[in-house]
Parts: structure tokens; C-alpha cells; sequence
């Protein structure tokens, strides 16, 4: 048996505890590719929850005009490019910096600077066992778990229940809670315990050690929750690989700081400006050229008798405005 279809979408939270001794809580998912929230903390999707594609931004290469020197038009249209894209950077950050945009495609940041537990805090064991018969490639689906070992020093397990046997988030928590001394001597193992719900979603269970809450604190299992959620709702990937996938892509995260994008977008947006007024400094000195050529031109094309005459005009007004 494995992985159900069909069903609801999104995370849903359950039960949850963080004392001086283990840590447990439990989260549910699956049905589509929302993401929620899980009990163990305060972990929230973006977006209203929904995962987002990459903003594609098209670049036109149409040429514009012929040959020559370009006419004012030109300069007005190259302001309006730059004057749009400072809007878009400023746009994109302030996203960015409110967190409108969830990094990693729907994955939550990871805030926290987290140290990797020593290996004396685990005595490695097995890391799964198969209730719900979903696994028949052991090296696959470990693959992943002890890559996330080796990231966190924090050793996973996964107890898969059979579908459907239990459907309440805090009867998994209490499950996960009796069995992690049954199958643990230390205090560095991460114990989730799985039930797929047979249409389409799933419940989970968790408890970790108290040296492992260190590092799978409420930030890391929402991290966990939410790359479990990405691959189980992939169908072309085996269900070895949904745990594989989820485990090592969340041991990469959260033992890293997540770099913000604000930064950058700062800095571009910055360059952007700078440009904007060296444009139009060189663009009125231009102007101001342009002018005084022009006006040289005039004069010099002026006829010297045309000055004369003129001359004589100005005087003759002079006396005939005298009382």
C-alpha cells in the first residue's frame, strides 16, 4: 500500500509541547499544495498558504527607431523604462522584507543559527519502521534521513502507521510520545510517526529528544512540514523518496540561515536611482548644449545688415517714445 489521493488540501494543526525534557506536537497535510500550519509552534505559509511558481519577467528586443540621433521622444521613453523599474525593485522588496514572497517556494525561512548535536548524544539505530507496507527500497528512502544526520547530528525515524489506522493528531502525539522510550537510550533521536488518512492527506506525530529540540525547534519541524507536504503531493517521485526528499532538504535548511533577498534588491534598486540621475544630469547638460549650438547657429546664419538695420529700428524708437 502507499500514499492516498484525492482529499483537502493544506496543513492543519494539532497538539503541542516544548518543556525542559522532549518535545512533541503534531501536524497534518497533503491534498494539493497549500501549505498551513503545524501544532508544535507557530509556523505559517505566505501567500495565503498556496505555494508559488517563479516571476518571469519577459524582455522585449524589439528595436525601436532608425538611424541618427534620437529626438526627444527617445529620452522620455528610456525615463519611463528606468522610472518602472526602480517601481518593480521597490516592489519586490517591500514583499520581500514583509514576507509577502516565502522563500524556497513556499518552504518557511530558516531565522535561527543552529548547532549541530555531538555524536555522543546519539546511539544510531535503525531509522524506520513499515507498518503500512508503503516501503520496499530501504536504501532509498535512508538515504535522505542519514544525510540528514550527518547534517543536524540529530538522528530521524519514521514510524509509518497503516492507512487510516489513526486519523487524530493528538492520538499521533501521544503515539510518538509512548514509543520514542521504547525504541530510544539518548535524547538526539527525532521520532515522527505517519498516517496517511487514506483520501488524499495525512496526519503526523512527533517528539525529539530533549538535545535534539535543540535544533529541531518549532522553525524546523515547520520546515519539515512543509517539504513533507511538497513531495507527498508529487506523485512522480516514489514514496521512499517523499521521506528521503523531506528529511535532507530540511537538514540543508535549517542549518543555515536563510539568506534575505532584501538586501540585494536594496543594492539594485540603489545602482538604479544612481543611474537615474547621472541620465538626467548628462541628459540637461545635453539639452543645455544643444541650445547654445543652436543659438550660435542663428546667429551665425544672421545677415550683417539685418544687425545694422536693427540698430537703426531701435534708435528711431528710442526718440519717437521721447515726449
Amino acid at each position: 500500500m502507499g500514499r492516498s489521493g484525492g482529499g483537502g488540501g493544506g496543513f492543519r494543526g494539532g497538539g503541542g509541547f516544548r518543556g525542559g525534557g522532549r518535545s512533541s506536537g503534531g501536524f497534518s497535510g497533503g491534498g494539493g499544495r497549500s501549505g498551513g500550519s503545524f501544532g508544535g509552534g507557530g509556523f505559517h505559509g505566505g501567500f495565503g498558504g498556496f505555494r508559488t511558481g517563479p516571476v518571469i519577467i519577459h524582455n522585449s528586443r524589439r528595436y525601436y527607431g532608425g538611424g541618427g540621433p534620437s529626438g526627444g521622444n527617445g529620452g522620455g521613453r528610456g525615463m519611463t523604462v528606468l522610472v518602472a523599474v526602480i517601481a518593480v525593485l521597490l516592489f519586490i522588496g517591500v514583499l520581500l522584507a514583509s514576507g509577502g514572497i516565502p522563500s524556497g517556494g513556499g518552504v518557511a525561512k530558516s531565522t535561527v543559527e543552529r548547532e549541530k548535536l555531538p555524536v555522543s548524544a546519539v546511539q544510531e539505530t535503525g531509522y524506520y519502521t513499515d507498518e503500512g507496507g508503503w516501503f520496499g527500497n530501504a536504501n532509498r528512502l535512508e538515504a535522505g534521513m542519514k544525510q540528514f544526520y550527518r547534517e543536524t547530528g540529530v538522528q530521524p525515524y519514521l514510524y509509518l502507521l497503516p492507512n487510516g489506522a489513526v486519523t487524530s493528531v493528538s492520538e499521533l502525539t501521544e503515539k510518538a510520545e509512548e514509543l520514542y522510550p521504547q525504541l530510544f537510550q539518548d535524547e538526539g533521536h527525532f521520532l515522527l510517526v505517519f498516517c496517511d488518512d487514506g483520501h488524499g492527506s495525512y496526519n503526523c506525530g512527533y517528539t525529539a529528544g530533549s538535545m535534539a529540540k535543540s535544533v529541531m525547534d518549532d522553525e524546523a519541524v515547520g520546515i519539515l512540514a512543509d517539504y513533507l507536504d511538497r513531495y507527498y503531493s508529487d506523485y512522480s517521485i516514489s514514496e521512499e523518496e517523499i521521506f528521503s526528499n523531506a528529511f535532507a532538504k530540511t537538514g540543508e535548511r535549517i542549518m543555515t540561515v536563510t539568506r534575505s533577498p532584501v538586501v540585494p534588491v536594496a543594492v539594485c534598486a540603489a545602482v538604479v536611482v544612481v543611474a537615474v540621475l547621472v541620465f538626467l544630469t548628462l541628459k540637461k547638460r545635453r539639452e543645455q548644449r544643444e541650445r547654445e549650438q543652436k543659438r550660435t547657429e542663428e546667429i551665425l546664419k544672421t545677415p550683417l545688415e539685418k544687425f545694422e538695420d536693427q540698430e537703426v529700428e531701435d534708435l528711431a524708437k528710442k526718440y519717437e517714445d521721447k515726449p
